[in-house]
């Protein structure tokens, strides 16, 4: 989900498919580390909350809904 915030917001970012060395495709591999942060309700709050301050206005943040929970237990729970 994050991805497709990213893709849509800086869409420069999105780069070319990339093949591993088994020869499977990884669409729009971007150039540079997305931190994905993981935490109890309290801490992530408590850093979104710091991240609204004027001193981080220049970094792209995504912010993640109860949802995405909803998702990762769909998949975690899916068998292929």
């Amino acid at each position: 989900m994050a991805g497709i915030t990213l893709g849509k917001q800086m869409p420069e970012v999105v780069g070319a498919a990339v093949y591993d060395k088994t020869g499977n495709g990884h669409l729009g591999i971007i150039g540079f580390p997305v931190p994905i942060l993981k935490g109890n309700v309290e801490v992530i709050k408590s850093i979104r909350e710091k991240l609204y301050e004027p001193e981080f206005s220049d970094l792209t943040v995504v912010d993640l809904s109860d949802h995405i929970h909803l998702i990762e237990v769909v998949f975690r729970d899916m068998t292929i």
